[in-house]
């Protein structure tokens, strides 16, 4: 299984790293072994999974290009709901918090990625992704169970802007606020409001108080201009453009003039309404830029119903793509119906209308033929595999190399030279197969079964790869995890492997001795002394851990970080590192432990000892005697300030419910997870987060 400190390292990226760049090289080196992981064996824990999504949505909000393509992040997230977990919802990375006045009209939509059934049939080899039509069919069963008669319907479509979610709450014709979408237990989000301070609404005779859901959008001739003007031509994207926007605490005037809030819903004394709309739109001027579109569909007879939707909903995409000067990426249907949006309801919980569906557009798709795989030894001795296909151009990039991820994939492809494929393009490439790709008759590609860096036999551990201690590769990608899973920043994988070439990187500790070689690195073409400096201040940034952060740094099988922080709370330290063969049963003793395991730890620990010996002459291990006297757990609501009152009380806060839990504090209302089930079960007790405010003597709230 693949990591078990997945949950700290997932967790630690997303709550301590506010660098988008940082954060993007680490996911790129986790997100699809994660991934596989995923799709073989589920999730094998919820709050490991949680922290993966959250990681993956931070880049997303932080306008950063994420290493999965939406289609694989909509597959992460169905399998972690289906497992039992909770919607995925981030945060901007700055700002003041602020309550949302208007919850309504915040939250997500639910995807679908097919229209009719018998596309998603021939098209989807993802069990999760769903279509429209399978929705609307969900939607017909739950009238009949309610007692209504359904029959034709009105579905409204509406265009599905890229950009971020703003909801504005206006006051004799102010802006009093202006919030993201934010955290959805906490009902909190980032208030924008100071950027907005000169848009009044004055001239809006129809309400003195509403509120209304917009989407803070860069066109595509202004991406152009602010990206040469203020992105220095880094920005990926216009919705990037935007992020940079609202995320800065002071931005220039003439930033803002680039920003464009497109008005998306309003609501007026308790009653939304989408915009543009017949009964109130005060934005006639959106209308320009709203492609969208009304249709008929019997609930009773959708197969042939469903035709006109998809007809419809192809020619708003063919109008959308080449007409709009705002960045879309799907198409949002709703019903209409006042009354059936009224049965359907909305899941609080989770900030989603249960009476609309987000249709996302598929990626550019474009015809190749395969010129080569090359099969490479990654970090930690995995074998990658990487098509190289004839150059394809879609957005104005040419593709010639596409990743395949894992010898799972590359199987199951199957793939020989001048084999047609699909090369499918987002954000990142992608390389797929179908019936209509001629096969050549050449012989397939084979996996190599001997290491290429060191010719070593390839063996699986899980994955198949060079197990070879000694191989340049596994080299490099020990001292690549450990400053990974150190938090060193600046320390990529291409400095590491110019520093071992060079011999200035043998080992992990050869980092600390780096300044003792400065004098050769400023002989490597590219590496100046300011290079030089922020390499060696990284690395020494980094001068004290936990215990279990370093041992679970060392890259030792079948333990990280979390697993070491169980077993130190056994085991000090001290006599830990000294372990034999002979101390394996000690280990075995330590509940959820077996004896394969407890044997791989031992053996990694033997043979990282000296290791480990030279590294504590620089780094210091922190001391963490603090004891509590009763653990909480959290279900659907979080409240840090909270947290942090009960830890001066002595009162430790946990994201993982187990039986060592001594109470469990739930979100008003909800009666209903995994975890009441569970503490139910346990006989554990169950407070509403109000109850525990008042049990603990809490009152800053």
């Amino acid at each position: 299984m693949i990591g078990a400190d997945n949950i700290m390292r997932f967790k630690d990226l997303f709550e301590k790293i506010n660098n988008p760049v940082q954060l993007e090289a680490e996911m790129n080196n986790a997100a699809y072994p994660y991934l596989e992981e995923l799709r073989h064996h589920g999730v094998d824990n919820l709050e490991e999974c949680k922290y993966f999504l959250l990681c993956l949505d931070k880049l997303y909000q932080l306008g950063r290009i994420s290493p999965l393509r939406d289609p694989e992040y909509d597959e992460a997230l169905d399998i972690y709901l289906d497992a039992g977990g909770e919607m995925i919802r981030g945060d901007m990375s700055s700002g003041d918090k602020a309550v949302h006045v208007y919850p309504s009209l915040k939250g997500t939509i639910k995807k679908v990625h097919y229209i009719s059934e018998e596309e998603r049939k021939k098209r989807s080899n993802v069990p999760t992704h769903k279509s429209l039509e399978q929705w609307l069919q969900s939607v017909r069963t739950e009238l009949l169970d309610n007692g209504y008669k359904p029959g034709e319907i009105e579905l409204g479509l509406y265009t599905k802007y890229d950009g971020l979610s703003l909801i504005l709450e206006v006051e004799n014709g102010k802006i009093k606020s202006a919030i993201t979408r934010g955290d959805k237990d906490l009902g909190m989000g980032q208030n924008k409001s100071k950027l907005f301070r000169r848009i009044n609404f004055e001239g809006f005779d129809f309400a003195k108080k509403f509120g209304l859901k917009c989407e803070a959008l860069v066109s595509y001739e202004n991406f152009k201009k602010y990206n040469k003007k203020f992105g220095n031509g880094e920005l990926v994207d216009p919705r990037s453009a935007a992020t940079a926007i609202l995320n800065s605490d002071n931005p220039a005037l003439e930033e803002l003039t680039y920003l464009t809030l497109m008005p998306l819903m309003i609501i007026v004394d308790g009653v939304e309404y989408p915009i543009p709309n017949k009964h109130i739109d005060p934005f006639p001027w959106a209308e320009e830029f709203q492609y969208g579109a009304r249709v008929r569909v019997d609930l009773n007879h959708l197969k042939g119903s469903i035709v006109a939707v998809e007809e419809t909903i192809k020619f708003l995409t063919d109008e959308i793509k080449e007409h709009l000067a705002y960045p879309a990426d799907g198409i949002v249907i709703r019903i209409e119906d006042p009354e059936i949006k009224s049965i359907l309801g909305r899941n609080e919980a989770e900030c989603i209308n249960n009476w609309e569906r987000a249709y996302k557009f598929p990626p550019e798709t474009k015809k190749s033929k395969v010129v080569d795989i090359v099969q490479e030894i990654g970090s930690m001795g995995k074998l990658s595999f990487v098509a190289v296909v004839k150059p394809v151009t879609m957005k104005n990039k040419v593709i010639q190399r596409v990743s395949l991820g894992s010898l799972a994939r590359f199987m199951e492809l199957n793939l020989a030279p001048d084999d047609e494929v699909l090369v499918q393009y987002d954000i990142i490439p992608y390389l797929t197969v179908d019936s209509t790709c001629k096969r050549s008759g050449n012989k397939p590609f084979e996996y190599l079964k001997v290491c290429p860096d060191c010719g070593e036999p390839l063996m699986f551990f899980p994955e198949l790869g060079c197990m070879n201690p000694n191989c340049p590769s596994r080299i490099i990608g020990k001292i690549s995890n450990y400053c990974s899973k150190m938090n060193i920043y600046g320390v990529a994988d291409g400095i590491i492997t110019t520093l071992y070439h060079k011999g200035i990187l043998n080992r992990i500790s050869d980092l600390y001795k780096l300044e003792d070689n400065y004098e050769k690195m400023l002989e490597i073409e590219g590496f100046g002394k300011k290079k030089a400096n922020n390499i060696i201040e990284a690395v020494n940034k980094v001068d004290s851990v936990d215990p279990y952060t370093l041992l679970g740094s060392m890259g030792i099988q079948s333990a990280g970080r979390r697993m070491f922080q169980r077993i130190l709370k056994k085991i000090p330290f001290g006599d830990l590192i000294e372990f034999t063969v002979d101390d394996v049963p000690k280990l075995c003793n330590i509940e959820g432990i077996k004896f394969k395991t407890a044997r791989k730890i031992v053996e990694g620990l033997m043979e990282n000892r000296k290791e480990l010996e030279r590294i504590l002459k620089y780094v210091k291990l922190n001391s963490n005697d603090k004891k509590y006297k009763m653990t909480v757990c959290f279900t659907k609501v979080r409240n840090h300030k909270f947290e942090e009152f009960l830890d001066k009380m002595g009162i430790k806060s946990t994201d993982t419910f187990t039986k060592d839990v001594d109470m469990l504090i739930a979100a008003p209302g909800v009666t209903k997870s995994s975890k009441i089930d569970k503490a139910a079960k346990w006989g554990i007790p169950i407070m509403s987060i109000n109850e525990a405010y008042v049990h603990f003597g809490y009152s800053e709230y």
